[in-house]
């Protein structure tokens, strides 16, 4: 392990995180939902206590919330959780039951739920429905990891709104990368919140090979409108959406790291 990575796993042992939710953005196909995965897995990892990933994207799975290894259907979607018994239910079971959801193999657990599966007719998630969704998870976890819309409507907005940490998310391309700083602003207007000390930007890597030399000057400029801006190197295990995330990696964990801080200071 690399300093960096034992630093980062030091982070994760020792920094003490509870009911935080972290709002994960970014436009489709950046690789959000699966940075959303990686990181629950990550946090996860160290400490004892759930983590729930919801997924707030409104799109047909796969998602953040697919990517977590589990039975098959055992995410609950949003139209189970429209009716209050359901998230009731989901509520004790994180309280109560260390079994509950998808076991991660260390010391804390991931449940996983939201989304729209394909055997179900396309709704619209409503922003009132992840509010009550996220607040209420949020007393009974460690942290709630949001993977929000490819947008900035209405459900982004209110995922800005609670959220203690937002994570952009973008590709290793130069345009994109200095659009996530414009990205952070709006949503801070929109939401009225200074975001800029709360905010991450993650830069994923879809392709092997060197880093873009673009993309990396990119970063300086990017860097100004958020607390830290980090790489998420290339991993062909990844690569198909589909494919579950089973372990963080170093990058994640570094990822996740910088949440806890950031998380820990809105205390």
């Amino acid at each position: 392990m690399t300093r960096d990575g034992r630093a980062a796993a030091e982070v994760l042992r020792r920094v003490s995180v509870a009911g935080r939710v972290v709002a994960v953005v970014g436009v489709a196909g950046s690789g959000r939902s699966t940075v959303a995965a990686q990181l629950a897995v990550s946090a996860a990892s160290y400490q004892p206590g759930p983590v729930i990933v919801v997924d707030a994207s409104g799109s047909v799975w796969p998602g953040a919330a697919d990517r977590i290894p589990g039975s098959a259907g055992g995410a609950l979607d949003w139209a189970g959780l429209r009716t209050v018994p359901a998230l009731g239910a989901v509520v004790h079971e994180a309280r109560h039951a260390e079994c509950f959801g998808a076991a991660t193999g260390s010391r804390g657990w991931v449940t996983r739920m939201g989304g729209v599966p394909p055997t179900r007719p396309w709704e619209p998630v409503r922003p009132a429905e992840v509010l009550d969704a996220v607040e209420a998870l949020r007393a009974v976890s460690r942290m709630v990891v949001v993977d929000c819309p490819a947008d900035t409507g209405p459900v982004a907005r209110v995922c800005a709104v609670v959220a203690d940490v937002l994570v952009v998310v973008c590709r290793a391309d130069a345009g994109e990368v200095r659009r996530c700083g414009g990205l952070v602003e709006l949503l801070a207007g929109d939401t009225r919140r200074n975001l800029t000390g709360r905010s991450v930007v993650v830069v994923v890597r879809h392709r092997p090979g060197r880093w873009p030399r673009a993309a990396a000057a990119a970063e300086s400029a990017a860097g100004r409108a958020v607390a830290a801006v980090l790489r998420m190197p290339f991993d062909r295990a990844l690569v198909d959406s589909t494919a579950p995330v089973l372990r963080s990696g170093a990058a994640a964990e570094r990822v996740a790291a910088t949440v806890f801080l950031l998380s820990a200071q809105q205390l």
